[in-house]
């Protein structure tokens, strides 16, 4: 049984230790939460609380911890946890600079011990059977369009901290799409971008529109917004989460010489013609594929991690390259030139 410990009880904290309790060959048994009277309420039997991930390392008996800290804080609690010879389940993003991911990066080599950055989207079956649909079903492979169009509530901004640029889509919500781009299209070399915030008019920004050059040759655009109505997103597309209503429109397409992939509902636009081209008809597809809870592959995951029976989906290297193109997208809609990375 894999003895795991939990830093940070908000919402994606306590997402993983509900799935924690789920998934077989697992075991809570240390929560980090600073709150007296909260440690009191989350006490209960087998589960220790603490009050420091430094309390935790010293009493606790632990393969592996999931970091679940606001984002600027993961660098610290990650070392730590790396330096004490865990292994490390840490949220997205691995870091809000490219110091403190490098200072990760740097941990887990020294002490051999392996990070899982958390882009629990990696885990869905839906992405890997795109990976293997790109790979073989549409001949050269290059261009892809995506967009995450959402419109979230006012009272989602009522917080000032919210209002600023460090929570603005790039930052929150982007990166979760730049290691999907990544993870199907390989590393980026250049981006350019432009933003506004004449929607809120807040300090952030409201809308985004980004075109990505990837090492491979693939070119890519991408369309970013937290304010706008559309069914158009990740979560709407594919219904994980109970908390938004799904409309099941893809929101991806990856384009090749031989065919295309609408994603996630995975639609295959392919001809039968010997030679194909616009005059000749193109037939969809549908691909079927099993729906997982992509939080609990991701536990599972980490726990065979541990084990040493697979490498992580997702590295400390995976995280601080995702999370170097995200400060890249932000650095070109400020001096509003193209960054080279």
């Amino acid at each position: 049984m894999i003895r795991l410990g939990v830093v940070g009880l908000g919402f994606i904290g306590g997402r993983h230790v509900a799935t924690i309790d789920r998934c077989e060959g697992v075991a809570l048994v240390a929560l980090v939460e600073p709150d007296g009277q909260r440690r009191l309420a989350l006490a209960r039997d087998g589960v220790v609380t603490f009050a420091s991930v430094e309390d935790m390392l010293s009493e606790a008996d632990l393969d592996g911890v999931v970091i679940a800290t606001p984002s600027h804080l993961h660098a610290a609690p990650t070392v730590a946890c790396l330096e004490a010879g865990l292994h490390v389940l840490v949220e997205k993003p691995i870091a809000t600079t490219i110091e403190d991911a490098d200072r990760i990066v740097e941990a887990a080599r020294l002490h051999q011990r392996h990070v899982l950055v958390g882009y629990n989207r990696r885990h869905s079956d839906v992405v890997a059977k795109a990976k293997d649909l790109i790979g073989r079903s549409l001949g050269d492979l290059a261009a892809v369009n995506g967009q995450w169009t959402v419109r979230k509530p006012g009272g989602y901004f009522e917080q000032d901290w919210r209002r600023n640029r460090a929570a603005g889509p790039i930052m929150i919500n982007l990166t979760h799409e730049v290691d999907l781009l990544r993870h199907f299209c390989g590393d980026v070399e250049s981006v350019s971008a432009v933003g506004t915030n004449r929607v809120r008019r807040f300090d952030k920004e409201d809308v985004v529109a980004v075109t990505l050059r990837f090492r491979a040759g693939v070119l890519g655009t991408f369309l970013l917004s937290d304010s706008l109505l559309s069914p158009w997103s990740w979560e709407l597309a594919t219904g994980e989460s109970d908390e938004f209503r799904a409309t099941w429109q893809n929101c991806y397409r990856f384009m090749g010489t031989e065919g295309s992939l609408e994603f996630p509902n995975l639609v295959l636009w392919r001809s039968s013609a010997p030679d194909p081209s616009w005059m000749h008809p193109i037939e969809a597809e549908q691909i079927s594929t099993r729906r997982a809870d992509a939080f609990l592959t991701q536990i599972a995951h980490f726990r065979d991690v541990i084990v040493g029976q697979s490498p992580p989906l997702a590295t400390a290297w995976d995280g601080r390259e995702t999370l170097r193109t995200t400060l890249a997208v932000q650095e070109s809609t400020l001096s509003e030139k193209t960054v080279r990375l």
